[in-house]
């Protein structure tokens, strides 16, 4: 891993750091020596780097002193983005007042409107809820700065889930609910960035258009499917595509950007574009859709990692790196080091967690694929009629859908296992059915969403929408009700995650290993019977 993959060795450690600082309760209050000891460490390393590359030698030694200082990197970086928690915490009880910028695109409904207030002169935000069940609520958007009145208080544990360690890591440290208009008073709009206000401008027109076109639980769906917001999406749903083990679907990420690219990269390949062009027009179409979105966790480490694979495959094909340079492992841990960066405590959110577990997982099986299909009898079918190569196609996918979809299971199985004591028995199966009619559903919806400026054709096409959606959400509504979907557990240690994940690799590293011998053991042979 090291030798070959260094920036992984690189993104483990920087993480490892911060894992570390997290546990001995670091803040920016309580560096004192440790932060000098630090310091030191990340000058010993530097200096036996500097060393090796000026003795052109290879030292374990240098390799171990980069390797502690990216770990205390990662560990001061912590200490210096976590807010002191307990002390603002404590500052919650005693806040009545607070002035600041709303800082993302409100969750909206007729009844309640959510957003988050970045503060004018502490760190961090606030959490704010406003209920307006009997009464129209005045219009919030992002940039907004306004004064909140009322009853802030510390988040609470929200059963074994630990709602304000969750609120903390992404700066979250006091949270307020709202039942009047008087309680919130407009200082100033048109704060914050101006590409982010014109995204919400035209999320908003765009949603009201397909509230217009679309029956309120199937408008619902289609929100939450394409961009990700489920403030609409009724409990029942959710908690059924959470049984079902397809919660991914809803939460938008990489499955989504893929699929996505899909489509774009093929209807461009298609029209003649040459390779660079197409992924320059992607990462324009990329960027939309990340303002519509609204820049989610999840959403922006997608983004990151396709465009250090984008920015890889461009460099490739103009000969400025070879082909074994372009590693899909290193792009995923260049992601996580600028994410880890730039918001650290991202560690320790569920998201990040599963997200990246997930895809590293699909990564380190897919050298897997072509010899899965191979002994599968799943070979190419080019020369084949078209019956057989559809046939084939549809095998290759199947087995393809169910080889990733196990991967990402076997990823996130601790995770899911130790924050939320549950393990899904049939994610597989669920997968199996509902990965393939979600990427039809979110094609769909491509077409849908452009038509949506032109009514008429918009109403020709909403039945056809609205079916396609009702099909997926009946699906996993079904699906949720088999028996054995989900298993509760009594119990997961998270000190178990890392040796589960140690063992995972070292189980996949050397399948490798035999499914390579086994291929040159093949071409062996058959050289040796052309020679004969």
């Amino acid at each position: 891993m090291t030798r070959h993959r260094p920036l992984v060795s690189v993104a483990l450690g920087f993480g490892l750091g911060i894992w570390m600082a997290h546990h001995l309760a670091l803040d920016r209050l309580h560096l004192g020596d440790l932060g000098w000891a630090l310091a030191a460490l990340f000058a010993l390393g530097a200096a036996g780097w500097v060393a090796s590359r000026l003795l052109r030698r290879r030292s374990g030694i240098a390799t171990a002193l980069v390797l502690a200082t990216v770990v205390a990197l990662g560990t001061l970086r912590y200490a210096q983005d976590r807010l002191p928690i307990a002390i603002y915490h404590q500052k919650a009880r005693y806040l009545e007042q607070a002035a600041g910028v709303v800082a993302d695109y409100p969750s909206a409904l007729e009844t309640r409107t959510r957003f988050r207030l970045q503060l004018d002169h502490d760190a961090g935000f606030v959490e704010a809820f406003y209920l307006h069940p009997d009464h129209a609520p005045p219009p919030i958007h992002y940039g907004d700065r306004l004064l909140l009145r009322g009853g802030f208080q510390t988040p609470e544990p929200i059963g074994t889930f630990d709602y304000p360690e969750y609120l903390a890591a992404q700066g979250v440290w006091a949270a307020v609910t709202l039942t009047r208009p008087e309680q919130i008073v407009r200082l100033e709009a048109g704060q914050g960035h101006p590409v982010l206000r014109w995204g919400e401008r035209v999320r908003d027109d765009l949603f009201s258009r397909i509230d217009a076109h679309l029956s309120a639980p199937q408008a619902a769906a289609f929100k939450a499917l394409l961009f990700g917001e489920r403030a609409a999406l009724s409990e029942e749903i959710e908690q059924d595509f959470r049984d079902a083990g397809v919660a991914h679907v809803l939460a938008v990420s990489g499955l989504h950007l893929v699929v996505l690219m899909a489509l774009f990269w093929n209807l461009l390949r298609g029209a003649g574009l040459t390779a660079n062009l197409t992924y320059l027009l992607i990462a324009v179409l990329v960027g939309v859709y990340l303002l519509l979105v609204g820049f989610k966790a999840s959403m922006v480490r997608a983004v990151l990692l396709f465009g250090f694979m984008a920015i890889a495959n461009v460099f490739k094909e103009r000969g400025w790196i070879i082909s074994s340079q372009v590693d899909s492992l290193q792009g995923l841990s260049m992601a996580a080091l600028v994410i880890l960066f730039l918001q650290p405590q991202a560690l320790f959110e569920v998201g990040f967690q599963l997200s990246f577990a997930a895809t590293a997982a699909i990564l380190l099986i897919a050298p897997l694929l072509a010899p899965l299909h191979r002994a599968l009898g799943l070979r190419s079918a080019d020369k084949m009629s078209t019956p057989v190569r559809l046939w084939q196609a549809l095998r290759r996918g199947v087995v393809t859908t169910l080889a990733v979809s196990l991967a990402a299971q076997l990823g996130v199985l601790p995770i899911i296992a130790a924050h939320f004591h549950q393990l899904y028995l049939g994610a597989l199966l669920s997968n199996l059915w509902v990965v393939p009619l979600s990427t039809l559903v979110l094609w769909v919806s491509v077409g849908f969403v452009a038509a949506l400026w032109a009514p008429g054709v918009a109403t020709f096409l909403a039945p056809a929408q609205e079916w396609l959606l009702a099909a997926l959400t009946t699906s996993v509504t079904l699906l949720a009700q088999l028996p054995g979907m989900s298993v509760q557990l009594p119990g997961f240690p998270l000190a178990l995650v890392l040796p589960y994940f140690a063992a995972f690799v070292v189980g996949v590293v050397r399948l490798q290993r035999r499914v390579d011998h086994a291929g040159k053991r093949v071409r062996a042979s058959a050289s040796a019977s052309t020679r004969s």
